[in-house]
């Protein structure tokens, strides 16, 4: 009510000023003291524009402001204007003019938008350049002030073994309204998206637009719908209550469905998270035609923004970043099958493949049958082209022909009740299908990729990432061998060669890889951490004690812990994003204290902040972890340092500084607060 106050007395001002300017014989004589000045000036009346009042109150109402300098002739009784005031003459016209044009530059001269189907940012953190398909020539200014409620909720839901990560690399942004307020609002999202420290490149769209089909499709995929707007406006002010649905998923078909994508995608976490918010606000501002809305969906975005944020980095830190993974992974895409309910109909489709995929197809069709008729007809199409259906229900049906799947719903509208995702509505006949076609790539293809993972000598994560891939015995062997020879132990590691020795009956081998599994234990940020693997091995290996076998200090050398005692002069290590380097004391109470340093990619989005250094630490039953920020040195390197204590000699602590060398590699330097060349005996 306060902002219409506003508008209610500029339009007073307003029209008080027009009134003098159409009634004063004397004007400020921009174009000389004729018609022309005041045409001028009533030609700034017609933009309604603060701005322009502004400027008329500064040259009339108050004069002394832009006075010109007089004498008086007392014997002529003639006005001489000096010199100083024959330029000012001509100087102030000359910026009143400038002024006026600028402000109709700027505020008054509508913007235009070369359309294109799609507009695409990179992250510039990720060394890439910034690169777009769509021309934006929305820029323009927007003075003013905003009060603003939102009120939004958020749930997610994901679906996941322990060894899976997630992939946050690739998005698209699908607006599925074609209202100006929600482009500006999606626009924003994009741009906050694309500066994430772990999003290479954002891609929007509109439901219209159709990628070209063959492509590898987005790691993630966000919907944002504006079921209702309601929008009240006078002069200057506005008022607008807004509902927004964002929802993001890993699969463009789980923000359609009700249920999360059940065909396989690797080891990666199929999720799905959807914000609903409550907007409204009160506007008081000057805007240029073509950034209406930009306070509100400035705001709009960036509560959505940080509720997808705080989702995506949960995920991180639940699961994992997903390493880059070499291209072979992402099958050789085939065109998806022909279907005649689809012929004519469809309204939106995407194709393209994915990780272990040849193909994965999603398409939106009209369907005015009852869903339940509508399925039988697909069922019989189906059937006669050698599917088999695997499942149905009143609200999907369910098909599968070798490596083919295919899922075909209605889609539906979503409420958050109670923390909980809600789905109204999914049989009525207003609601469009979805089909959603995925074909896997052959067995043969997937042991053939696994053998070139082999042959490259991929990063050990990656290979453990796909262990349950290695099918045949040669395979496994040469997993197993890389895995000894690495210079990076992994928990997981070590129970694959715990596995594998105990499959092969070498009781020894299997029963040294457990132990050195429990050595590993100690410095995961979960303290149990594959508690129940290792007890699964231990019993495979037939002696369930081995898990409170006290470790001794040789068992954690020869799992690649340093004894801080044994440090008497500078090391350097190399690592990776993810990599510890592992430390080790025994304490004059016998316990063991480990200690773990390893970098871990930050969520923040400041350069600064793109990486963090990760402490966990273990003495007895007791478990920490800590996380501290880096620098960024001189020559643009981040770096961050540690200083461990070894409880044994306080004169002799440990200090750890780490500097990136290139990306996502890291040289840890070691050295001991006092090198006086002797070895102690109390790692042993």
């Amino acid at each position: 009510m306060l902002l219409y106050i506003f508008s209610y007395l500029y339009l007073c001002l307003w029209a008080i000023l027009l009134i003098h300017c159409l009634l004063s014989s004397r004007l400020y004589p921009i174009f000389g003291n004729g018609l022309g000045t005041k045409v001028f000036w009533l030609f700034t009346f017609l933009f309604f524009n603060p701005l322009m009042s502004f400027l008329y109150i500064l040259c009339f109402l108050f004069p002394l402001v832009f006075r010109l300098q007089k004498r008086q002739n007392r014997q002529a009784h003639e006005i001489q204007i000096t010199e100083r005031g024959l330029k000012r003459k001509k100087v102030i016209p000359a910026c009143v003019f400038i002024y006026t044009c600028i402000v109709i530059i700027l505020f008054e001269i509508p913007r235009t938008v070369a359309e294109k189907p799609s507009f695409v940012i990179l992250n510039k953190i990720e060394g890439n350049p910034a690169a777009t398909e769509r021309t934006l020539l929305k820029s323009g200014m927007n003075i003013g002030f905003i009060d603003a409620r939102n009120k939004i909720q958020t749930v997610n839901s994901n679906s996941a073994a322990e060894d899976m990560t997630v992939s946050l690399r690739s998005i698209m942004l699908i607006c599925k309204s074609d209202h100006h307020f929600l482009d500006q609002v999606a626009l924003k999202i994009q741009k906050s998206l694309s500066r994430l420290p772990y999003v290479n490149i954002v891609t929007y769209c509109s439901d219209t637009y159709w990628p070209e089909p063959g492509g590898v499709l987005p790691d993630v995929f966000i919907v944002l719908d504006m079921p209702v707007l309601n929008e009240d406006s006078f002069l200057l002010s506005r008022e607008m209550n807004v509902k927004i649905d964002c929802e993001a998923s890993s699969s463009i078909s789980e923000v359609l469905s009700d249920s999360i994508d059940n065909a396989s995608s690797g080891p990666v976490v199929p999720f799905k998270i959807q914000s609903e918010l409550q907007h409204s606000s009160r506007t008081f501002c000057i805007e240029c035609p073509g950034t209406e809305y930009e306070k509100e969906a400035k705001n709009i975005a960036h509560e959505l923004t940080a509720a997808l944020k705080k989702q995506f980095e949960n995920l991180l830190n639940k699961y994992g970043e997903l390493p880059v993974l070499p291209e072979m992974l992402y099958g050789t895409y085939i065109k998806p099958p022909d279907f005649s309910f689809l012929e004519d109909n469809v309204e939106f489709m995407i194709s393209g493949r994915k990780l272990l995929k040849d193909n994965d197809t999603i398409w939106q069709f009209k369907e005015l049958r009852d869903t339940k008729e509508a399925f039988k007809i697909y069922n019989e199409e189906l059937e006669n082209l050698g599917w088999t259906k695997i499942g149905e229900s009143g609200s999907y049906l369910h098909m599968k022909k070798g490596d083919e799947v295919l899922y075909i719903s209605r889609t539906y509208m979503r409420n958050i009740q109670k923390d909980n995702i809600v789905a109204n509505s999914n049989n009525s006949l207003i609601n469009p299908m979805i089909a959603h076609y995925s074909r896997s790539i052959a067995s043969g293809q997937t042991e053939q990729a696994m053998d070139m993972l082999l042959e490259k000598g991929e990063e050990i994560k990656i290979l453990l990432l796909f262990k349950n891939y290695f099918m045949d015995t040669q395979s496994k062997e040469r997993l197993c061998s890389i895995i000894k020879q690495s210079h990076t132990p992994t928990l997981e590691g070590y129970l694959l060669l715990g596995n594998y020795h105990a499959d092969r009956g070498e009781m020894e081998k299997g029963r040294e890889s457990l132990m050195f599994a429990r050595a590993m234990q100690l410095v995961e940020k979960n303290p149990y951490a594959k508690a129940q693997e290792i007890e699964n091995l231990a019993e495979k290996l037939g002696d369930e004690n081995l898990i409170n076998i006290p470790l001794n200090g040789d068992i954690l050398r020869r799992t690649g812990f340093i004894c801080m005692e044994d440090v008497n002069s500078p090391m350097q290590i190399e690592r990776g994003l993810d990599e510890p380097v592992l430390f080790f004391t025994k304490q004059k109470n016998e316990q063991i204290r480990a200690i773990s340093l390893s970098v871990i990619r930050a969520g923040d989005t400041s350069l600064s902040k793109s990486y963090r250094l990760l402490k966990v630490e273990k003495q007895g039953k007791n478990s920490s972890s800590s996380e501290s920020d880096g620098i960024i040195e001189p020559g643009g390197r981040w770096a961050a340092e540690s200083r461990l204590q070894d409880f044994i000699d306080a004169d002799r602590p440990l200090q750890v500084t780490i500097e990136s060398i290139v990306r996502d590699r890291f040289l840890f330097n070691i050295t001991s607060g006092q090198a006086d060349g002797t070895v102690a005996q109390m790692c042993n």
